[in-house]
């Protein structure tokens, strides 16, 4: 039979991915005017902290006992935004923001329902009795969890050995791309999913266009090769007129124009020549055309997802001022996780834009580059397919 060490005796509970202790504020924590003594939200805070290391399943007295160590803050920042008065019942959140070998970084916070009434980072290290830090209990255990990025949850008992789920903040602090995305509006992440595929799509379009150019700069290179090589006309087309190449479409468009302008009696010969050149230019123009199918996407991409991620970071920032307007608190702390949310927004924009623009360019002169190429073949065939005309008329 199982447990979770929620049904235990406790004061504190998780909540998401922090640690919530009910605090109620009686006569000897306020002043003569019923206000709190500043430094009582530090013993409200302490509180909460010991009482999370309780959850992680860290036995400070258990260690203390065996001399193993105890914990000590070695620094701590905090900001008082609003005073707390007798009688108000408050809720002190822990959240676990970094686990190191020998210390902690928690963000706490003292709230009055949504009333922000002060806010701390506060740093705390397992000393050993010598004064040094040491490695703490449990560190093992919680770094293997941050690795992982456990998911939130509380201490539980099964067959009578413990098992500890860390809960961590996913603050967008973090600047990890999942805490971002995770603590964003949902208008927010729908723009992040479609920039998200939208480079997706973009990069399975650089591969395929790498591949093909490079496969058909080679085909072309040896085609060409061969051609000229070739002492027999029709008997190069027996054996090439099939080629699916660039060069070799243009070839075969200009021996079939050839063969229907001299298959009568008399021959056009100012005709003809106008009629392999216009054959041959459209062989050019179309083989063109499908090499560029794709280039749009690049050039759709690369133009509209900055906007697009623009609109999602505008969206955001909308979004966290108005959270801020609901808090009534306008610090850093408050503002930046939000901001930093929508920022991420325009950085997938970028992500995707930036290299769609970069391969854009980079594909639009390489297609250039193979169109040249093919209109000097055509302009090298037709004078070779003249002279030959040139030859039929003296005969």
């Amino acid at each position: 039979m199982s447990h979770c060490a929620t049904d235990l005796p406790s004061e504190g509970r998780i909540v998401g991915h922090e640690h919530h202790l009910p605090v109620r504020v009686y006569f000897e924590d306020t002043d003569l005017s019923g206000m709190v003594y500043h430094a009582n939200y530090l013993k409200f805070m302490e509180r909460g902290r010991s009482d999370m290391l309780r959850v992680l399943g860290i036995d400070q007295q258990g260690a203390h006992a065996a001399g193993e160590g105890n914990y000590a803050v070695t620094a701590l920042a905090i900001r008082y935004r609003a005073p707390a008065r007798l009688g108000d019942a408050l809720i002190v959140t822990t959240g676990l923001d970094r686990l190191g070998a020998a210390s902690l970084s928690i963000q706490q916070r003292v709230m009055r329902d949504t009333v922000l009434l002060a806010e701390a980072d506060v740093t705390v290290a397992f000393v050993a009795p010598s004064g040094r830090a040491r490695r703490q209990p449990a560190a093992d255990r919680g770094v293997r969890a941050i690795s992982a990025r456990a998911r939130s949850g509380n201490r539980c008992e099964s067959g009578g050995k413990s098992q500890v789920n860390l809960f961590f903040n996913t603050d967008a602090t973090s600047l990890s791309p999942v805490a971002l995305f995770i603590q964003a509006d949902w208008i927010v992440k729908i723009v992040m999913l479609g920039l998200l595929l939208a480079s997706i799509w973009t990069w399975a379009i650089i591969i395929g266009f790498l591949m093909r150019l490079g496969k058909i700069r080679k085909g072309v290179k040896r085609f060409e090769r061969d051609f000229w090589k070739a002492e027999d006309i029709d008997a190069f087309y027996r054996i090439e007129g099939e080629n699916p190449l660039p060069t070799a479409r243009v070839f075969s468009a200009g021996v079939k124009e050839w063969r229907r302008s001299t298959v009568g009696g008399t021959i056009d010969r100012d005709g003809t020549r106008e009629r392999l050149a216009t054959a041959m230019g459209a062989a050019v123009a179309g083989e063109i055309d499908e090499l560029s199918d794709g280039l749009n996407v690049l050039a759709t991409v690369g133009s509209v997802a900055p906007f697009v991620g623009l609109f999602g970071t505008v969206w955001g920032i909308m979004h966290s001022f108005t959270e801020i307007a609901a808090k009534q608190n306008s610090s850093l702390a408050a503002v930046g996780p939000g901001i930093a949310e929508a920022l991420f927004a325009t950085a997938i924009g970028l992500f995707a834009a930036i290299p769609a623009v970069i391969a854009y360019n980079r594909f639009s002169h390489g297609i250039n580059r193979i169109e040249a190429r093919l209109n000097r073949f055509a302009d090298g065939f037709h004078a070779t397919l003249s002279r030959q005309l040139e030859a039929e008329g003296t005969r």
